[in-house]
């Protein structure tokens, strides 16, 4: 009975060894998929010298786009579709964190505009930034804005923690964190007075969860284009966009 209960044992334990390794190689390949796509990406603009409206977008990668098919799916360039009187500028980059964005926004010099879009804090989840000092980032950040642009609106990061990039524990994890992260940005945003788009129900309740394939970029982390698809109609729902950029 001690022989056949041993066997059986280090049979089960071979077994959680194989799914572990399997969950890790898997992981592994998908976040290289993930730097690949961040490298082939760029962000999406569209400057027009005559344009009656000028809009600004910065953050991460989500704001550049990254996972879509074409820049054109992207955030930016479903805005640039719908309101072809405005220059769209876009100062995101990929891999940047909230702390990053005010350097973007002060990057543009001292043109001012009518709409500015900041998209960040996905980074900050993944990398788990101090939560204070993510305080002290998107409070400095949305500043900067309001000097910046007439109107701002501030698409917060999704729930990552359904993202299938990641095994098991981790996307309990990361879900939580999102929360956390969340939970900051919402408060910054209602102490500015800002619009908030908030993406994190919709990462969870909607679509994504229920067609990861479709929704999902190859790297299970980033939008795809049709995901990207459903973030638009969040910020059109969400915010008065459609309102301020009155072609």
């Amino acid at each position: 009975m001690a022989r056949a209960f041993k066997s059986l044992f280090l049979v089960v334990l071979a077994a959680a060894v194989i799914v572990v390794l399997y969950q890790l190689v898997l992981f592994g390949l998908r976040l290289n998929n993930a730097l690949s796509l961040a490298q082939e990406s760029a962000a999406f603009q569209m400057l027009q010298p005559q344009a009656t409206l000028n809009i600004l977008i910065v953050g991460d990668s989500t704001a550049v786009g990254t996972g879509a098919s074409l820049p054109s799916a992207s955030l930016a360039g479903r805005i640039a579709q719908h309101y072809p009187c405005a220059s769209l500028v876009n100062r995101a980059q990929d891999g940047a964190i909230t702390e990053d964005v005010v350097a973007q926004i002060d990057g543009t010099g001292n043109a001012p505009f009518d709409l500015l879009l900041v998209q960040a804090g996905a980074k900050d989840v993944l990398r788990f930034t101090d939560l204070d000092g993510l305080r002290r980032d998107i409070t400095e950040t949305l500043s900067r804005a309001i000097d910046k642009a007439d109107h701002v609106v501030f698409v917060g990061t999704g729930n990552l923690g359904p993202a299938p990039i990641f095994p098991p524990l981790l996307d309990s994890i990361y879900g939580h964190r999102s929360r956390e992260v969340r939970q900051v940005f919402i408060e910054a945003a209602d102490a500015a007075g800002v619009q908030y788009v908030d993406l994190l129900k919709v990462m969870v309740n909607g679509r994504f969860a229920k067609d990861p394939r479709k929704y999902y970029a190859p790297d299970y982390l980033h939008p795809s284009s049709d995901g990207y698809a459903l973030w638009y109609k969040a910020l059109i729902s969400q915010s008065d966009m459609e309102s301020v950029l009155d072609c």
